[in-house]
């Protein structure tokens, strides 16, 4: 059996308050997309590997709450996963929501559901709410975990040596510059690409900063939401894996996510590290969680169980071992895991978790 140590991590705050500490235990998490199995059957499975949070996709839940009501009955706390700003049913509906890059461009990712919807458009912010506050009202759910909170940069096809191109500045919509041109002055004779570039030069730092405070008070406002309809409610984040040394400090110039800010409203930050689909080392991943960690965040690493887009690849079990010790190195508050279904078809590396992380193995 190969030990672990696992280190004491950060509250799960009913209030947000900036750099509060004391978890009674680590969140030993893994994400689910949908219960495809007797609901107990899966719940007992998941208690044995150790899982102690499940951060769990729209088809975890039916209308007789079986899957909610087997994992509090086992003390397994559950995080309904939302995905914000992603909506290609909305933008079908409404062109007009979809995010626009530099070059004057929608959302430009090849696969069809991955269409980003501009921050700054209240109207679907509002709708996105209501949707939150409705689910709550019908899934007693210990917490939010919320993905695409984020600009439209598609970061999972980025190499670690590539420059990000102007097709990954989003968001330069008529409502965003319309919005920004309201502080700074802007010329009035240009078309989206060549004043996209006119901001990028001439406003940086501002434009980086109005792109965050878009994600902050997005996270600020479900926040208040969802704690006035479920008092207590923890909220999580599915942030970009990066450090400020990653594409000159691209989670906010790219993404607008300042991580110092949004820790100020939300419990949890769980980074895609996905070390291996990045062509990163597994030690990124500590990385990515120490500096996570001094922005004030609570931090859980969300780690790959298996290839993801590199098809002709492998991912050898010793490799996923490896990522899961860099996952619980101090300072990180625990792990999660991409995905419990992906796992259970890797016998082999599921027996590298149930080692490191089973209900046996500490």
């Amino acid at each position: 059996m190969i030990g672990v140590v696992l280190i004491s991590g950060c509250s799960l705050r009913s209030k947000p308050a900036p750099g509060e500490i004391g978890l009674k235990k680590n969140i030993i998490g893994t994400k689910l997309h949908g219960v495809r199995t007797d609901a107990g059957v899966l719940v007992e499975k998941l208690k044995s590997a150790g899982i102690n949070t499940v951060f769990a996709g729209r088809g975890c839940f039916d209308k007789k709450q079986q899957f909610i009501g087997q994992c509090h009955k086992h003390g397994i706390k559950i995080f309904a996963i939302f995905g914000v700003f992603v909506d290609s049913s909305a933008i079908k509906k409404d062109p007009s929501l979809a995010t626009i890059n530099a070059m004057g461009k929608p959302t430009h990712a090849e696969r069809k559901w991955y269409r980003l919807v501009c921050p700054n458009r209240l109207d679907y912010r509002k709708k996105k709410k209501a949707q939150i506050v409705a689910f709550l009202a019908k899934h007693p759910v210990d917490g939010l975990s919320l993905d695409f909170i984020r600009y439209g940069v598609e970061w999972e096809m980025i190499k670690p040596e590539v420059s990000p191109g102007l097709n990954q500045e989003y968001c330069f919509c008529a409502i965003c510059l319309k919005k920004f041109g309201e502080r700074y002055t802007l010329p009035g004779n240009m078309d989206t690409p060549e004043l996209a570039r006119y901001i990028l030069k001439n406003y940086s730092n501002e434009w980086t900063m109005f792109k965050c405070e878009s994600i902050t008070s997005m996270v600020k406002e479900i926040r208040e939401s969802a704690e006035e309809a479920r008092p207590g409610i923890k909220i999580a984040i599915h942030a970009l894996p990066w450090t400020e040394k990653d594409y000159n400090d691209g989670a906010r110039r790219l993404g607008g996510q300042d991580f110092k800010a949004l820790s100020q409203y939300a419990d949890i930050l769980s980074p895609m590290c996905y070390h291996y689909m990045l062509y990163r080392k597994d030690s990124s991943i500590h990385d990515v969680a120490a500096y996570m960690a001094k922005q004030d965040c609570c931090v859980v690493p969300c780690v790959q169980a298996a290839i993801i887009f590199r098809k002709d690849d492998i991912f050898l079990p010793q490799q996923f071992g490896k990522a899961i010790d860099q996952a619980l190195l101090p300072p990180s508050s625990g792990i999660n895991l991409y995905t419990w279904g992906i796992l259970e078809k890797m016998p082999e590396s599921k027996k590298v978790w149930i080692e490191k992380l089973g209900r046996d193995a500490h």
